[in-house]
């Protein structure tokens, strides 16, 4: 269980720091697209503007998830049309000198995440599934609850035990808790981050 916990914490912050990479590529890709293909700077704009409408919880926007993919493909196009060996040179040029993400494995796994055509794609149906996304959120807030109970109770047989006990019983809860969050990801978005899982396991594990 502990392994899981560790696996579960490593590809919070492998996804984590994909958005973030992924934001500051996507930025490079259209600033690219701006100069040698200024007819598609509309469609850019306009997909830019439909991601963080639905990113916003009061935002009214009606638009399908259909073209919310066909503007994240579109975008990734010219990067896709490129080799291998071209962008992962680019990553490793704009990743350079930073810890962890500049890494020959992560490159290679954000290249693959990036030219993969389900991962991305199944990764934005999340945000437009309102119901279950309010869902997860009370879920969320019941297991804070819950580990606020047992860490509560943990503490008071604490002042009871050696150094060793409290250790044990921290892994323990740690485990515990981290393991009911992972099955709460997967029964709510488990088919949405299948792809990327199997995109970590491939160059991570």
């Amino acid at each position: 269980m502990f392994k899981l916990s560790l696996k579960f914490f490593l590809f919070l912050f492998i996804f984590a720091s994909t958005q973030l990479v992924l934001a500051d590529e996507t930025e490079a890709l259209m600033k690219q697209m701006e100069r040698d293909r200024i007819e598609l700077e509309k469609a850019t704009q306009d997909a830019q503007e439909k991601l963080l409408n639905l990113a916003d919880p009061t935002s009214s926007d009606s638009t399908t998830q259909k073209t919310i993919v066909f503007n994240i493909d579109e975008i990734l196009a010219p990067y896709r049309s490129e080799s291998p060996e071209t962008t992962k040179e680019h990553l490793r040029k704009k990743l350079d000198g930073k810890p962890i993400v500049s890494t020959p494995k992560f490159i290679d796994f954000l290249d693959d995440l990036m030219r993969d055509e389900q991962a991305l794609q199944k990764a934005a149906n999340i945000i437009n599934d309102k119901k279950k996304l309010a869902a997860f959120f009370v879920f969320n807030l019941l297991l804070f609850f819950i580990g606020f109970i047992f860490k509560k109770l943990h503490r008071a047989k604490n002042l009871e035990s050696g150094a060793m006990m409290r250790m044990v019983r921290f892994f323990w809860r740690l485990s515990f808790m981290s393991a009911i969050r992972v099955g709460v990801i997967i029964y709510f978005f488990g088919a949405n981050l299948s792809p990327t899982w199997d995109i970590v396991k491939k160059n991570f594990f």
